[in-house]
């Protein structure tokens, strides 16, 4: 076939305009992703300047904590700890390395924040004990170690001798300990122990005692299949505590120790159109048949089909143990089951109660005048790692708002506010 001399004309043209474009298409591809990766490189600088920034002024806050006196001063550098602990942990997140790599500095950093947040509760009457202003200091001297460690790195990053890592190359030809994420690798190594904190928070270590007797496998089996009614379970993982985990096709079912059923739940499709009362009345036979009566109603949600009701048990001097609460979910259309959960009723149950300190006409002086206090009762109230004896006040605001306020039934400083 022979091609005219216009048409070769033609195809040589267009071909030549492609190869053009797409040259000018790669060029400028190429100029985006050169500066995308400068930008980067500015950004995960300036964070590194921010974590090494944020863990100065925690070593400096530190310091100043284990000799301040005073509730004013006491607060304001729990305040500063907690700030820069926060600052901290965001910008190293933003570093591109992962933050399982650096375990212990990312626990340390919790931890300490925690511990400020814990003591900016504590400290408000008359400031940092002996006690504490030791601990701080110890916890200073972690600090100071990891902020020597960052500014010597931070001085090998901007003479050259330290590399950031870069995401988007995978693969890297130099010497792979030249790399921040390396060289603070390197920090967890002699990374210190940090020191026995005795505190109310997240990261506390919350003290359990032992069960009085371990089930075996086959008891906690039998327990599972008698509070499901189903035969078909089947061992999913033995813990360390002693507990068992049941599943079958689209639920689980944890046994502890004792052979008590912790929780239950599924994943089955749900559509119906019972109404609330009725699940409620439901959820409370399911308690009862599971031994748990005289149960107080708290709250109920409902999501769809499926409606979720909380539960706690009063004492006998009347006392609602907001520590020991059950939930239950109820499915709308055949009124069984759908999950269940009192691991709180479990651990808890049993608590000896202690005497309130105030009165309740005393513990009422801590409400703004503007409130009317519609009811008052006493509740045992869970915090991290323990539990407080408080009034809960249900209160009215001016503008009609319905709230609860709960005052520590030995200080009578607010302790919570709930709103409705």
């Amino acid at each position: 076939m022979r091609i005219r001399k216009k048409t070769f004309i033609l195809i040589i043209t267009y071909f030549t305009a492609a190869v053009i474009a797409l040259g000018a298409y790669a060029c400028v591809q190429c100029a985006r992703n050169t500066a995308y990766a400068r930008s980067a490189g500015y950004g995960y600088g300036h964070a590194f300047e921010e974590v090494v920034l944020s863990v100065s002024n925690l070593d400096s806050a530190l310091k100043r904590g284990s000799y301040a006196k005073g509730s004013e001063i006491s607060m304001q550098i729990c305040g500063e700890i907690y700030s820069n602990c926060l600052a901290a942990e965001m910008t190293m997140g933003v570093l591109p390395f992962s933050s399982y790599e650096l375990e212990k500095t990312a626990s340390f950093l919790g931890i300490c924040g925690d511990y400020a947040a814990s003591l900016m509760k504590t400290c408000a009457a008359e400031g940092f004990t002996d006690a504490e202003r030791e601990k701080l200091s110890e916890l200073s001297e972690t600090a100071g170690t990891l902020k020597e460690s960052l500014e010597k790195l931070q001085s090998d990053v901007n003479d050259g001798t330290a590399l950031m890592d870069a995401p988007g190359e995978p693969y890297f030809d130099g010497d792979e300990s030249s790399l921040v994420s390396s060289r603070m690798r390197a920090f967890e190594e002699d990374f210190g122990e940090l020191p026995e904190l005795s505190y109310d928070g997240v990261y506390a270590k919350a003290e359990k005692s032992a069960p009085d007797k371990t089930v075996s496998e086959k008891e906690a089996l039998a327990s599972a299949m008698e509070f499901t009614g189903r035969s078909d379970l089947a061992l999913e993982f033995a813990g360390e505590n002693g507990s068992y985990c049941f599943g079958f096709e689209g639920g689980s079912v944890m046994v502890n120790a004792a052979g008590e059923v912790m929780s239950f739940s599924q994943n089955r499709s749900v559509a119906g159109d019972m109404s609330d009362d009725e699940l409620i009345a439901k959820a409370e036979e399911l308690l009862k048949n599971a031994g748990y009566p005289d149960m107080r109603l708290l709250s109920t949600y409902r999501i769809n089909s499926v409606l979720t009701a909380s539960y706690a048990p009063e004492s006998s001097d009347g006392v609602l143990l907001d520590t020991e609460k059950v939930t239950v979910s109820v499915a709308a259309d055949n009124g069984e089951l759908y999950a269940f959960n009192a691991t709180d009723y479990l651990e808890n149950h049993g608590t000896d109660l202690s005497k309130p300190e105030i009165t309740q006409e005393k513990a009422q002086l801590a409400l703004p005048d503007t409130l009317t206090v519609t009811d008052c009762r006493l509740m045992l109230c869970p915090t991290y790692t323990s539990e407080r004896l408080c009034y809960d006040f249900g209160c009215t605001s001016p503008d009609g708002d319905e709230l609860r306020i709960l005052v520590d039934a030995s200080t009578g400083r607010q302790f919570e506010i709930v709103l409705k």
